[in-house]
C-alpha cells in the first residue's frame, strides 16, 4: 500500500511537471456582497468555486477559526465538484459569525482561503425601552415625541403612529423619523392627546413581518398663538455611520418649525448645495434628504448642513457627518502570473486597498498566518523574505480587512534552486592502465532534464565507457589508463530548460601517475626473536625498477655479517631481534619516477631483566629493590625467595602499577631474615626469564652503601658514594689515585657519604679510595675502591636548526656540523656527510681544534647554486675510536612556485556583487603561502587581468565587489608565497550576476557622486533608494586604489538619514573605486550601488603661516607657527629646517614635528653664540609643500666669554677641586703616621702603615729588627731598593710592612 501511495504521489508530480502546475483558488458564488442576512429558526446556504490543478483535495469550512464538521444542523455537501456548499439549519443569534472555505493539496504545502462570508440574524424583543411618556408644547411650536423601540436587528425597520387608535399620516406637520421619534410642527390644542402609540416593524425571511406597538405616550398643549417666531430646528441631522452592506439607502433628516410660516429647508454636502434629485439625493420630502450608496460610498461621504429659511430671509443651520463604512478593496494585488525567483535572492510583495475605516493587512502563505515567522520582515502592506530558501514557495495572500469585513489578494511563489552539482567529479591519480572512475549527479528545482559527458571539451572517445543517469549518479569510465589520457579534462554539463540557470558543468582531471605501481605482499608481519623474515613488495605495471628499502624512515644497507639481505623487492632479515620491529618502506624507481608502500615489522621477544647484582641497607632500614622487565608482549613480574613466592604482608610488599616495572619494599631489614639471594622472575608468552640480586644488611658504623665502578662520558656528573649506617662521629678519608681528595666547592664537592664531581673530564677518572674510621670504641676500620673511567665519544655539538632547510633555485646552501670528542695518539674524531646514505667526499672545508684531549671538528658542506637534484636526506656523523657514532640528519627541500589553487566558484551571486570560494593548492611549494591573487575575465574573449591582490592566505574565499549588474564574468586564482607568483587555477564557470529584474535592487541608493576634494580625501552624495524595505538599516562605502589593486575597505555605518560621506587617508593622485553597500542586517545578502569612479587631487599644502622662532635662552629656541590656509588634505608632518645665518654651505638641520595637532617644536642643544635662521614646512599624502620663513626673536650673538654662563661654571668647578686636594693632604699627614724627632727629644711612637711617612730632622736612623725567637739587633737603617729611602730626616715606609710593624722599633740618634 505504501509503494502504491508512493507511485501515485510520483505520477501526481510527474504529471504537475508537465502539464504546468495551477495553484488552488477559491471564489465566493452565495452570497454575493459577503453579508448575509437570516431570520431566526430560518435555513441559509454559502456556496465557493473552487478550482486548482490537481484539483485540491483538502476543503476545509471554518467560523471564527473553528473547523467546521457535518452533523444535524450543519451540512457539507461536496458533491457537485467544483462547487462547494454549506447549509445550516434553524439558524439562531449564536451563529452569528464569519465563515470561510480553506483547499489544498496533501502532496504540496499549498493552501487558499476563500474570502469570509458574515452572517446576520435579523431580531426584534417584546420589551420597549422606556414608557408613561409625558411631552409638553406652546401652541405654534413644536413636538418631539420618542419612540424608544426594543433592541431589534434588520433590513430597513418600520416605525408608524397611531392617535387614539388612529394611524397618523406624514403631512408637512407631521414626520416620522428614521429613528422611529414623531415630530409635530405648529402645534395647536387639536393635537392634544394621551394615546399617542409607536408601533415598529421588522422584516423576517421566514415570517414575513414582526410588529410591536410601545406605550402611549401623552401631548400637553400649552398658552396661546404669539407673534412671529424666527425658524428653528426640531429635529437635527445625525452623525451617521452606515454599514453599506447592509443599508444602501437612509434619511439624513433636519425638520425646521417657525411661525407663522415653516421655513424652507435647503441641503449642502460638502458646501455644495443639491438642488435637485438624482439617482443618488431624494429631495422630495421636506424633511429629509434620502441618500443612495452606490459602490463605496465614498460619493455620499462628508459633511452635511440643513439650512431652514423663512420668508424673512431669517435662518437657521444644522450639520451632520456622514461615514459610510466600506469593506476594504484591493487597488494593488500580487501578480496574477507565477512570480519566480532563485533561492538566494530577495523578494518583496507588496498590495494596497481602499476602505472606511483605512483597512489593516496580515499576509497569509498557505492560509497560514505569517506573522510570527521569523525569517521576514512584515510591515504593514509590504513583505519581505531577504533571502529565499526553497520552503518559502508556495501561495500567498495578502489580506485587506476592517470591521467591515476583508478582501485579500493571491499571488503565487515558486522558488527555483539553481542547477548545481550534488556530486562532483572529482580529480583522478592512477596508475598507467589502471582503471579511472568519475561521477556526477546534478541538482535544483526544476531538476537538470539532461546530462552529457566532454572528454578535453569534445565527445568522449570511443573507448571511454559514458552514463548520463538524471536519477542516480552518472558515471564516466576510463577503462585503461594511457599517456594520452594524461591531464585529460573530464567534464559533467547539467542542463534545464526550466531552470533559471539554464546550464552547469563540472571539471575533473585525470593525472596519470607514472612509475611502478608498488604495494606489499602484507601490509604488516609477526616473527619470534631470532626466527627469520622475509618481507615482500610486488610491482604491478613495471617488470624492473631499482629498488630500495628503508627502516623507520633511514636507507638500509646490507651489513657485512649478511644479517640483513635485499634482493629487489625482498627482504630477508636473520636472527630478528627486537631493534629489527618498526616500519619497513619498499621503494621502486624507474625513470626518474618513484612511488613506494609501507610495511610493519613486529618482533616477539623473550623477556629481559634489568636488576642490579647487589644492594646494601641497614639494620631495621626500608629497603626497595626495582625490576625491569621488557619484553613483547610485555612480561609479567613476580618475586621469589628461597624456592618460594613473595607474596604481600606487613614486612613485604610488591608494587606492580607501573609497566614493566615491579618494586619489593622491605620493611624494617633484620641482618638475620632477609641477608641473601631475592629472585625476580618475569613471564610472558614468548618465555622466562630470572635474575637474582644480593641483600647485604650491615650493622652500625659499617659502610652500607659502597663506591662502585663507573664508566662516564665528557660533561656527566660522577658520584662515588660511601656511605655509613648510624656512625656520627665516623671519619672518612677519600683518595684518588693514591692522593688526598680536595673540595674545591666548584668542581669537586665532598659531602659526608658521597664525593661529587660535575662535569667530568678525563683527568677525572682513576682509583677513588673511600676510608672509614668509626672513631670511637668499635675502632671499626674499612676501606672500598672503585675504577672510573671517563670516555669522551664523538658528539655533535652543533647543527642547523629545525628539521628541514630551505633554498630557492640557484641558492647556496652552507651545512655546517661541529663535533667534539677524545683525541690521542690512536684515534681522532672523524665527522662525515652523507645524502642519501651515500658518503660525500668533497668537502668544501674543515676546522680542527685541540684542547688537551678533547678534538673539536667543524666541516661546512657548501652547495653552490643548489638546484632540485640537490634536495633530499643529508646526514652528518661524528665517530672516534668509542665507535659509538652520533647522528644528525636534516631535510633539504627547495621552495618553489606553489601549484595552481583548485578552479574558483561561486557561493553567492547577488547584483553588482558575488562570493568566491576555491581550495588551497595541493603544492605549495615547500613554503607557508603568504597571499592570493584573483584575475578577472569579463569580456567573453577568454582574456583574463589582474583583478584583486593581497588576499590573505588563511582563507580561501572573498567577497567580490565592484562589478556589473547582469554582467558573465569568470576567475583565476593565483596562490603566492615567498618565491612568487605560482600557477594560475583552472577558469571558473562563467557566473552572471542578477539584474534589477531579480529582486535585489530593493535598498540601492540611486545618484551617486564622487567629488575629489582634495590630495586625500573623497566626497560621495547619493540619493536615498527607490524602494526601500524595513530591514534597511544604513550605508556604508566600500572602496580600494585601482592602482594597487589591493582587498576592498570600508568606512563605517552611517544612518539611513545620511545622504553624503567623506573617504579621508586616500592617496594622492590616485584612482578609487567606490561602491555604496546597503545595510540591512543580513550578512549573506548584499546590495549594492553600481561601480563608480574618482582621482584624488596631486596637491600639495601651502606653506605654514605666522612661524615665530623665540630664543628662550642661549642654547633653547621654541619655534611655533599656524596651519596652512589650503591643506589640501589631512597634513601628515611638519618639518622644521633651521641654520646658521652666516653659514656659506647651505647645509640645513631638520627636525620633525610628526604630530599634526601641535604646531609648535622645541630646538635644545644648539650653539648659543650663534643665530639661526629658520624655516617651516607642512607635508600631506601628496608631499611636502613649500617652505615658510620664521620671524627670530631673543637673539643671541657673539657674547664675551666672561659673560657666558658656561665659565662661571667652569670657575666654580675649578675652586671646588682645589679645596678637595688641600683637605686630602692634610687627611693623609694625618693618618699615615708621621714620626718627628728634634733634638730636644726622641721620636714618638705612631701607628705605621704601609707607605707611611716617618719624619725626622737631620739625623740618623737605625732599627732593631728581630723576630719572635731572636734577640734583637741593632742595625742601621739603610736605602734598600723600594723598600726605604730617606727625605731629610723622614723616612717613608713603601712596602707592606704589616706582616712585622709588632717587632721593629725605630730609633733616632741627635
Amino acid at each position: 500500500m505504501i509503494r502504491m501511495y508512493k507511485l501515485i504521489v510520483t505520477a501526481t508530480l510527474l504529471l504537475t511537471a508537465i502539464q504546468g502546475e495551477n495553484w488552488p483558488t477559491v471564489k465566493l458564488v452565495y452570497p454575493p456582497g459577503g453579508i448575509l442576512l437570516a431570520g431566526e429558526d430560518t435555513s441559509i446556504n454559502i456556496t465557493m468555486e473552487v478550482n486548482g490543478e490537481p484539483f485540491p483535495r483538502i476543503k476545509l469550512w471554518y467560523k471564527d477559526g473553528v473547523e467546521l464538521r457535518s452533523s444535524d444542523k450543519i451540512n457539507i455537501d461536496e458533491s457537485q465538484g467544483k462547487l462547494q456548499s454549506l447549509k445550516i439549519n434553524s439558524v439562531k443569534r449564536e451563529d452569528e459569525g464569519n465563515y470561510y472555505l480553506i483547499v489544498g493539496d496533501e502532496t504540496t504545502d499549498e493552501r487558499a482561503k476563500s474570502p469570509s462570508v458574515k452572517i446576520r440574524v435579523t431580531f426584534l424583543e417584546n420589551q420597549f425601552k422606556e414608557v408613561n411618556q409625558v411631552v409638553t408644547a406652546n401652541v405654534g411650536s413644536f413636538a418631539v415625541l420618542k419612540c424608544h423601540p426594543p433592541n431589534h436587528f434588520g433590513a430597513s425597520p418600520n416605525y408608524w403612529w397611531s392617535k387614539s387608535g388612529a394611524r397618523i399620516a406624514d403631512t408637512r406637520n407631521v414626520y416620522v423619523s428614521e429613528y422611529g421619534d414623531l415630530v409635530l410642527l405648529q402645534v395647536g390644542y387639536a393635537d392634544r392627546a394621551s394615546d399617542y402609540r409607536c408601533t415598529i416593524e421588522i422584516q423576517s425571511l421566514k415570517e414575513g413581518f414582526r410588529s410591536k406597538q410601545g406605550p402611549p405616550v401623552s401631548l400637553q398643549i400649552v398658552g396661546s398663538a404669539g407673534a412671529y417666531q424666527a425658524p428653528v430646528i426640531a429635529l437635527k441631522p445625525r452623525d451617521l455611520e452606515i454599514d453599506a452592506q447592509i443599508r444602501r439607502t437612509f434619511r439624513m433628516e433636519c425638520v425646521a418649525n417657525g411661525y407663522p410660516n415653516l421655513p424652507t429647508v435647503t441641503w449642502y454636502h460638502n458646501n455644495k448645495r443639491i438642488t435637485a434629485s438624482s439617482n443618488v439625493y431624494d429631495t422630495q420630502d421636506p424633511h429629509s434628504l434620502k441618500v443612495t450608496i452606490f459602490r463605496t460610498g465614498n460619493q455620499v461621504s462628508g459633511t452635511y448642513r440643513c439650512e431652514a429659511r423663512d420668508a424673512s430671509q431669517a435662518s437657521v443651520t444644522a450639520y451632520a457627518d456622514l461615514t459610510v463604512i466600506t469593506k476594504p478593496i484591493i487597488t494593488t494585488g500580487l501578480p496574477d502570473t507565477e512570480i519566480k525567483k532563485a533561492s538566494g535572492a530577495s523578494l518583496v510583495l507588496s498590495c494596497a486597498a481602499t476602505g472606511t475605516p483605512p483597512p489593516q493587512f496580515m499576509w497569509l502563505k498557505n492560509a497560514e498566518d505569517l506573522t510570527a515567522t521569523t525569517n521576514l520582515i512584515i510591515q504593514g502592506q509590504t513583505l519581505e523574505i531577504p533571502r529565499l530558501g526553497l520552503l518559502d514557495r508556495g501561495v500567498y495572500q495578502c489580506k485587506a480587512f476592517n470591521k467591515q469585513g476583508g478582501s485579500m489578494s493571491t499571488g503565487k511563489v515558486t522558488v527555483q534552486e539553481r542547477l548545481a552539482f550534488a556530486i562532483k567529479p572529482s580529480d583522478q591519480e592512477v596508475y598507467l592502465g589502471e582503471s579511472a572512475r568519475f561521477y556526477c549527479l546534478g541538482k535544483g528545482d526544476p531538476g537538470p532534464t539532461s546530462l552529457r559527458w566532454q572528454f578535453n571539451g569534445g565527445n568522449p572517445p570511443s573507448s571511454h565507457v559514458v552514463d548520463s543517469d538524471l536519477q542516480n549518479q552518472a558515471t564516466y569510465i576510463i577503462p585503461k589508463a594511457s599517456t594520452t589520457d594524461n591531464n585529460g579534462k573530464v567534464t559533467c554539463i547539467i542542463e534545464s530548460e526550466e531552470n533559471i540557470q539554464s546550464q552547469d558543468q563540472a571539471t575533473a582531471t585525470l593525472t596519470i601517475r607514472q612509475g611502478p605501481q608498488v604495494k606489499p605482499q602484507q601490509d604488516s608481519y609477526t616473527y619470534k626473536e631470532s626466527e627469520n623474515a622475509e618481507l615482500v613488495c610486488l610491482v604491478h605495471n613495471h617488470v624492473s625498477p631499482t629498488w630500495k628499502w628503508l627502516f623507520n624512515g633511514l636507507l638500509i644497507s646490507e651489513p657485512d655479517n649478511k644479517r640483513i639481505a635485499i634482493k629487489n623487492g625482498f627482504i630477508t632479515i636473520r636472527r630478528l631481534t627486537g631493534a629489527d620491529q618498526g616500519n619497513y618502506t619498499c621503494q621502486a624507481d624507474e625513470g626518474g619516477y618513484s612511488n613506494s608502500a609501507l610495511i610493519t615489522l613486529t618482533v616477539l621477544t623473550s623477556p629481559v631483566i634489568t636488576l642490579d647484582d647487589q644492594i646494601r641497607t641497614g639494620q631495621s632500614d626500608t629497603l626497595t629493590i626495582s625490576c625491569n622487565a621488557k619484553g613483547n608482549p610485555q612480561p609479567i613480574i613476580s618475586w621469589r625467595r628461597n624456592g618460594g613466592a613473595v607474596v604481600n604482608n606487613n614486612r613485604y610488599s610488591i608494587d606492580n602499577s607501573v609497566t614493566g616495572l615491579s618494586a619489593l619494599t622491605i620493611n624494617n631489614a633484620d641482618k638475620d631474615t632477609d641477608v641473601g639471594d631475592w629472585m625476580c622472575v618475569a613471564s610472558s608468552s614468548m618465555g622466562q626469564q630470572t635474575k637474582t640480586i644480593n641483600v647485604i644488611v650491615v650493622g652500625i658504623c659499617e659502610v652500607m652503601k659502597i663506591p662502585k665502578n663507573q664508566t662516564l662520558e665528557y660533561g656527566q656528573v660522577l658520584t662515588v658514594f660511601c656511605s655509613v649506617n648510624r656512625c656520627p662521629n665516623a671519619r672518612r678519608t677519600w683518595l684518588k689515585d693514591g692522593r688526598n681528595v680536595m673540595t674545591d666547592g666548584r668542581k669537586t664537592i665532598l659531602y659526608d657519604d658521597r664525593i661529587e664531581v660535575t662535569n667530568v673530564e678525563p683527568t677525572d677518572g682513576g682509583v677513588y679510595n673511600c676510608s672509614v674510621d668509626s672513631n670511637d670504641s668499635r675502632n671499626i676500620k674499612q676501606s672500598f675502591e672503585a675504577t672510573v673511567k671517563v670516555e669522551v665519544p664523538a658528539k655533535i655539538t652543533y647543527f642547523p636548526d629545525g628539521r628541514n632547510v630551505l633554498f630557492k633555485d640557484g641558492e647556496s646552501v652552507v651545512l655546517e656540523c661541529t663535533a667534539r670528542g677524545e683525541y690521542d695518539s690512536t684515534s681522532v674524531v672523524t665527522v662525515t656527510w652523507y645524502k642519501q646514505n651515500v658518503m660525500i667526499k668533497s668537502i668544501h672545508s674543515e676546522q680542527r681544534n685541540q684542547v688537551q684531549k678533547i678534538m673539536t671538528v667543524t666541516q661546512r658542506l657548501v652547495i653552490s647554486s643548489a638546484t632540485a637534484s640537490d634536495t633530499g636526506y643529508y646526514q652528518c656523523t661524528a665517530v672516534n675510536k668509542y665507535k659509538s657514532q652520533d647522528k644528525r640528519d636534516v631535510v633539504l627541500q627547495m621552495i618553489t612556485f606553489p601549484g595552481a589553487p583548485n578552479r574558483p566558484y561561486s557561493t553567492w551571486i547577488g547584483a553588482g556583487v558575488m562570493e568566491l570560494a576555491w581550495e588551497e593548492p595541493k603544492d605549495t611549494g615547500n613554503t607557508p603561502l603568504t597571499s592570493y591573487e584573483l584575475e578577472i575575465e569579463d569580456s567573453g574573449n577568454n582574456v583574463f587581468r589582474p583583478f584583486l591582490q593581497g588576499l590573505p592566505p588563511d582563507k580561501q574565499s572573498a567577497t567580490i565587489y565592484f562589478l556589473s549588474t547582469n554582467q558573465e564574468y569568470r576567475f583565476k586564482v593565483i596562490a603566492v608565497n615567498q618565491v612568487g607568483k605560482g600557477e594560475k587555477s583552472d577558469a571558473g564557470e562563467k557566473e552572471r550576476t542578477f539584474s534589477d529584474l531579480d529582486g535585489l535592487t530593493a535598498n540601492l541608493v540611486q545618484e551617486v557622486k564622487a567629488t575629489a576634494l582634495n590630495s586625500d580625501t573623497v566626497n560621495i552624495k547619493w540619493e536615498e533608494p527607490k524602494s526601500r524595505t524595513p530591514s534597511l538599516q544604513g550605508y556604508r562605502v566600500v572602496y580600494r586604489n585601482e592602482g594597487t589593486l589591493g582587498v576592498p575597505q570600508f568606512t563605517k555605518n552611517v544612518d539611513t538619514s545620511v545622504r553624503e560621506f567623506n573617504v579621508s587617508g586616500l592617496a594622492a593622485g590616485s584612482t578609487y573605486s567606490f561602491q555604496i553597500e546597503s545595510n540591512t542586517g543580513f550578512s549573506t545578502v548584499l546590495t549594492v550601488s553600481t561601480t563608480f569612479n574618482a582621482e584624488t587631487l596631486n596637491q600639495r599644502p601651502d606653506p605654514p603661516i605666522n612661524c615665530l622662532a623665540d630664543r628662550q635662552e642661549s642654547s633653547r629656541m621654541g619655534v611655533t607657527w599656524d596651519p596652512p590656509l589650503q591643506t589640501h588634505g589631512s597634513i601628515l608632518k611638519y618639518t622644521v629646517y633651521y641654520k646658521d645665518v652666516d653659514s656659506t654651505d647651505g647645509q640645513w638641520n631638520t627636525i620633525e614635528q610628526k604630530d599634526r595637532l601641535q604646531p609648535s617644536i622645541l630646538l635644545s642643544a644648539i650653539d648659543s653664540s650663534i643665530d639661526y635662521e629658520v624655516e617651516v614646512t607642512a607635508s600631506n599624502s601628496a608631499g611636502e609643500g613649500p617652505r615658510t620663513q620664521c620671524t627670530s626673536t631673543g637673539k643671541v650673538v657673539n657674547l664675551p666669554v666672561h659673560q657666558q654662563w658656561w665659565f662661571y661654571l667652569l670657575l666654580v668647578i675649578f675652586l671646588l677641586l682645589l679645596i678637595a686636594i688641600i683637605v686630602t693632604i692634610v687627611i693623609c699627614c694625618c693618618r699615615r703616621g708621621c714620626c718627628f724627632c728634634f733634638a730636644s727629644s726622641g721620636p714618638r711612637k705612631q701607628p705605621l702603615r704601609s707607605g707611611g711617612v716617618v719624619l725626622a730632622r737631620e739625623s740618623r736612623w737605625s732599627r732593631f729588627k728581630g723576630m719572635f725567637s731572636k734577640k734583637p739587633k741593632h742595625q742601621p737603617l739603610r736605602t734598600q731598593g723600594n723598600q726605604h729611602y730617606s727625605v731629610h730626616s723622614s723616612i717613608r715606609v713603601t712596602r707592606d710592612v704589616s706582616l712585622y710593624v709588632s717587632h721593629l722599633i725605630y730609633t733616632c740618634h741627635t
